[in-house]
């Protein structure tokens, strides 16, 4: 079977690969996310230092409280959609570092498919060389898809429609928030190779257009493994969200393994399974564009049977 078609041996493949080069570098990706989230709020606070002081000199400090108090004073009349263009507006400039921040360790992902290794200070050549693309590519996921959220949050109140829901609502609540997630899910999933494909050389838009076509044509390869990234984040954190609701117990000894698990959760997901994500969504990307082919099938080297056997630091 092409290696381009799903299935659960497929889903159970990507997976294995996928967990085992996570754990094999991760403390190469410790390294390199903690690189690139110091360098990330250097580069807000350096931008912030730059731009309060002239927009503090161009208005003065009167001007500033006449724009404070105008935002307080005229935010219930303002219009849908110039409070989404507000809000977003002041998300957007510190979200982008960020976002580079995470598109330059598919720049790590990608070196360890193809490589079985990659070092800590690979991903700031990432960082710099492919900034404003990664800036670009990241910005226009997650408008995609948030603004949506935003909006209808902002516009259903006003008919009548709002997203508060009392304890008399909580299958409502339950089918809200299930429909966002699935949502949130299908559109990340369908944005999913723009980052692999920046990576690759390809412009932002070129990118979202590769991203959408081999999520269409290859859906069930994409998607199954997309989803089972999602579903094992999920069900891990389902716990800690629905515990603190039950209120099973309030006991001390109850309250501490609570209080393991949810740190054990957290850390795992950031330093296992974030990395085996990025990991996995590259080796697909690479898999889906891969041309060569021998005898009928596509032939790729991003798994090898002698990869099975790693340790969780490293070596064999």
């Amino acid at each position: 079977m092409s290696m381009k078609n799903a299935s659960l041996k497929t889903l159970k493949e990507d997976l294995l690969v996928s967990f085992k080069f996570a754990s094999r570098n991760v403390i190469t990706f410790i390294l390199a996310m903690f690189g690139v989230v110091i360098v990330t709020v250097l580069i807000i606070a350096l931008a912030a230092v730059v731009v309060i002081p002239i927009f503090f000199l161009a208005v003065g400090l009167e001007g500033l409280f006449q724009i404070f108090t105008s935002w307080i004073t005229t935010f219930d009349t303002t219009s849908s959609a110039a409070l989404v263009l507000l809000i977003l507006s002041i998300m957007t400039p510190i979200l982008a570092p960020f976002l580079v921040a995470v598109g330059a360790l598919y720049g790590m992902g990608r070196e360890i498919v193809e490589s079985d290794g990659t070092t800590a200070e690979g991903v700031f050549a990432w960082y710099r060389k492919k900034f404003f693309s990664l800036a670009g590519g990241g910005l226009i996921q997650f408008l995609l898809a948030i603004t949506p959220i935003i909006v209808g949050v902002i516009i259903l109140p006003f008919y009548g429609l709002g997203m508060g829901f009392g304890p008399d609502n909580l299958g409502l609540a339950s089918v809200v928030v299930a429909l966002l997630l699935i949502y949130v899910g299908v559109v990340t999933g369908l944005l999913s190779m723009v980052f692999p494909a920046i990576i690759d050389g390809h412009t932002v838009f070129e990118s979202v257009k590769i991203s959408l076509r081999l999520s269409t044509k290859y859906f069930d390869r994409v998607f199954s493994v997309w989803f089972a990234f999602l579903g094992i984040a999920g069900l891990l954190f389902l716990p800690i969200v629905a515990i603190p609701f039950l209120t099973f117990s309030t006991s001390v000894v109850f309250s501490a393994w609570f209080g393991l698990y949810s740190a054990a959760v957290v850390i795992f997901e950031a330093l296992i399974l974030f990395p085996a994500g990025i990991i996995g969504m590259s080796r697909i990307y690479l898999i889906l564009i891969a041309e060569t082919v021998t005898n009928g099938e596509e032939v790729t080297e991003y798994f090898d049977e002698t990869s099975n056997d790693v340790g969780l630091f490293g070596g064999d």
